[in-house]
């Protein structure tokens, strides 16, 4: 209900002046029309029912707003987990080619066996060994005695212990990248968190009536911030002669102001301070952004050094292991390699002392170079120890013929 104004008996309290300075933190109260004739607030008067119409559209403005954030969250939000969606499925897709690799490899080789079995089992189905067509055949298994069928099925092993060294260097490169993405998590800790409004009526300190100077009858609207006066926390006011007087040495040094040039002073330096920490976010995240551009940049390089590494370590493995002596044969009397008769037990360990040295040469490029390149460099380096080595062996056949020279002559 409506309260008449007790000052004027004519008007309601309906009307309340929303002007800072006129509000109380709690308790304010509506006034009549008459008590608020105040200049300076005439703009600031509002009427019960303007009160209530402004602050219902406000409220109204604030939910739409508070909504619009929601929603806009929702939208960020959908586009992360969208994201991470993309990278899902693309590891997800990445995981099942490598399934189909080791399938299709498994499946050839098997295809082969399978080829080999199938051989045998005709045979197996023929009717006589009588069968002109079946005759060698037959004398071919006859002969394939467990030991040669030993032979052959080390061979198969060798072949599998390749596929399977393979298969555990490649997984436990595999396993080494899931263990280090794993330990990556999205971490917001250093975001600041919203907070709950606590709706509070905006209001300004009471201004409070600077005291008089009672000696010299003017107002005290001075103070001295001089350390040694701020530490005694008396914080006194002054008037311009007292400070004169009792703060000589602190007036000569610009210690005496006023309180209103040294709110002037301090709403300046607020202002210094606002733009200088704008500045300083804003080239904070300028140069933390660069240099984790720079990082993943680095990241990536070191990873394709590391993948150029790796495929020429494999190039490398591939070449070391072949057994010199396996190539090139060619046989003299239907089963004498004619290499070898060149060669004593000394000559054959130098030659595979000299794989082992080429390795080691290669080995000082596998991470600088391409792999075309790397190719070049190792052909390189196997035609100098190639080099190397007939030189080595023909001063070795020269010394043996020089030896047996004088071992005739002795005779």
């Amino acid at each position: 209900m409506i309260k008449k104004c007790e000052s004027h008996l004519k008007y309601d309290e309906k009307y309340i002046c929303i002007h800072i300075t006129r509000l109380k933190e709690e308790g304010n109260k509506f006034s009549c029309h008459k008590c608020l004739n105040w200049k300076k607030s005439n703009d600031f008067v509002k009427s019960m029912e303007e009160l209530e119409e402004e602050a219902k559209e406000n409220l109204v403005k604030y939910v739409e707003m508070q909504t619009k954030v929601i929603n806009s969250n929702n939208e960020m939000k959908g586009k992360y987990i969208e994201s991470i969606t993309k990278l899902y499925h693309k590891l997800n897709q990445y995981f099942e080619n490598q399934q189909k690799a080791i399938n299709s490899s498994i499946e050839q080789q098997n295809q082969i066996l399978t080829q080999n079995i199938n051989q045998a089992n005709q045979l197996l189905n023929q009717q006589s060994v009588l069968d002109l067509q079946s005759i060698d055949k037959f004398i071919i298994f006859a002969q394939l005695n467990q030991e040669s069928q030993k032979i052959i099925e080390n061979k198969y092993n060798y072949i599998n212990d390749c596929i399977n060294r393979q298969f555990n260097y490649e997984f436990a490169e595999f396993q080494s990248k899931v263990n280090q993405f794993i330990t990556m998590e999205f971490k917001f800790d250093n975001v600041p968190k919203y907070e709950v409004e606590q709706f509070k009526i905006l209001t300004v300190e009471k201004k409070e009536k600077l005291p008089y100077c009672s000696e010299h009858q003017i107002k005290k609207k001075w103070i001295c911030i001089h350390q040694d006066c701020l530490k005694e926390q008396k914080q006194n006011f002054l008037c311009s002669d007292c400070a004169k007087v009792t703060h000589d040495q602190h007036s000569k040094g610009n210690f005496i102001k006023t309180i209103k040039k040294i709110k002037n002073e301090q709403n300046e330096k607020l202002k210094i301070i606002e733009e200088q920490y704008q500045m300083l976010k804003k080239e904070s995240e300028k140069k933390i952004d660069q240099e984790l551009a720079q990082n993943q940049q680095k990241q990536q390089e070191i990873f394709e050094n590391y993948l150029l590494m790796r495929e020429n370590l494999k190039v490398l493995e591939a070449q070391s292991i072949i057994n010199p002596f396996n190539q090139d044969k060619q046989y003299i009397y239907s089963s004498i390699d004619q290499n070898l008769l060149s060669y004593d037990s000394e000559m054959i360990n130098l030659e595979f002392q000299s794989k082992l040295e080429q390795l080691e040469l290669k080995k000082q490029h596998i991470t600088t170079i391409t792999k075309d390149e790397f190719d070049q460099k190792c052909k390189s380096i196997e035609e100098q120890k190639e080099n190397q080595k007939n030189e080595s062996f023909k001063l070795k056949q020269q010394m043996q013929y020089e030896i047996q020279i004088s071992d005739i002559m002795q005779k």
